[in-house]
């Protein structure tokens, strides 16, 4: 999990493939997810071009071959001399594919998740075995 997050459902550290298409183009590429939630995720690129404002469509692949379909807009690029990263904003999600997301994080990072809930709660940092 991202620290420091202040978010009730926050986002949580992945490196899952994640298929993306523009929706102008059509085109495709791979990039790999590097934090995930309910309502976006930032990915880490290769050399595809993209711009903040475009609209994508995406296909994440979860743990146990889950996979989920959404929709979003590219809020932000960062880009330094050893990576490229983006920002998804995503419209539009089916409860399906939130409750997927959050069946993840439950199974696949549920030890994070717990500690962001309950840090600070009785003076425990660490509810979690």
């Amino acid at each position: 999990m991202i620290s420091d997050e202040k978010r009730f459902l926050p986002r949580w550290e992945t490196h899952n493939r994640i298929l993306l298409q523009e929706e102008s183009t059509l085109a495709v590429w791979e990039a790999l997810t590097d934090d995930l939630s309910c309502r976006g995720a930032c990915i880490s690129l290769n050399s595809h071009p993209i711009t903040p404002g475009q609209k994508i469509k995406a296909t994440i692949f979860l743990e146990n071959a889950a996979v989920i379909g959404i929709s979003g807009n590219i809020v932000w690029l960062k880009t330094t001399t050893n990576e490229r990263r983006a920002g998804i904003l995503f419209s539009n999600m089916s409860t399906k594919c939130q409750e997927k997301i959050l069946e993840y994080a439950l199974t696949f990072k549920k030890n994070s998740v717990v500690n962001h809930w309950f840090t600070g709660w009785g003076g425990q940092n660490n509810v979690a075995g």
